[in-house]
């Protein structure tokens, strides 16, 4: 799990390294930073 002070880059390259070690379903999921999001 990433957190709002991971950079882009840290994510690209872990999903890029567990690509390379075969995974091939990854997914990137949000959730809102408040309860209810943007209502």
């Amino acid at each position: 799990r990433a957190d709002a002070m991971s950079s882009h880059q840290s994510v690209v390259t872990a999903m890029d390294a567990l690509g390379q070690l075969g995974f091939t379903h990854l997914a990137i999921a949000t959730t809102p930073d408040h309860p209810g999001g943007n209502q």
